[in-house]
């Protein structure tokens, strides 16, 4: 039996990694890193011009190929990325449309690199499936049900993220269940809906 890895991409996502058996071993926020961006020019209380550094939020990739690859070490067989399809919608900005699709792109991709088998499945998929809607509060309720032993991990409103990616993972689990009791020949790997 495989193990598999939930991903809810983006900097307000999160990893889980889900055991053989669809226990929930391990869920983290994404690892995000803050770094220096351009210098401001801002005025003091008396009105003279300061220039502060600004800094920015981005993904910490060293972070992540770290937390997965060990990880995928620690699989004893083959190991599932389960990861939400993103696209951008119409009412987003620009500025967070390309953070998502730059930690979609960059998760995936070392999914792919670390040689795991990559399933992609629509938000709207993964949701009726488990139970939840588009409001983030079904997903913690959700996770909380299904974890309980874990609950202290899904106990703030901030914690969705962490609530999403771990029952993308368990989607991906009831999901290889079912196709291998159904019907051998059927294969897992290929993006469903």
């Amino acid at each position: 039996m495989p193990m598999f890895i939930g991903c809810d991409p983006g900097f307000k996502g999160a990893l889980a990694l889900l055991g053989e058996d669809g226990t929930l071993i391990s869920v983290v926020d994404m690892p995000i890193q803050h770094v220096k961006g351009k210098n401001q020019l801002v005025f003091d209380s008396h009105g003279r011009p300061v220039e502060r550094a600004r800094q920015t939020t981005v993904l910490d990739p060293h972070a992540i190929f770290s937390l997965m690859s060990g990880w995928y070490e620690m699989a004893n067989s083959e190991i599932f990325y389960i990861g939400e399809k993103v696209w951008a919608r119409p009412d987003e900005g620009r500025s967070s449309v390309s953070k998502l699709m730059e930690g979609f792109g960059l998760v995936q991709g070392m999914a792919y690199g670390l040689q795991m088998k990559v399933v992609l499945v629509a938000p709207q998929t993964w949701k009726a499936a488990m139970g939840v809607t588009a409001d983030k509060n079904t997903s913690l309720a959700k996770a909380r049900e299904v974890f309980p032993d874990m609950q202290p991990y899904f106990r703030r409103k901030m914690d969705d993220g962490r609530a999403e990616a771990a029952l993308i993972g368990l989607w991906g689990y009831q999901k290889y269940i079912r196709k291998e009791l159904l019907s051998a020949q059927s294969d897992f790997t290929e993006s469903t809906d």
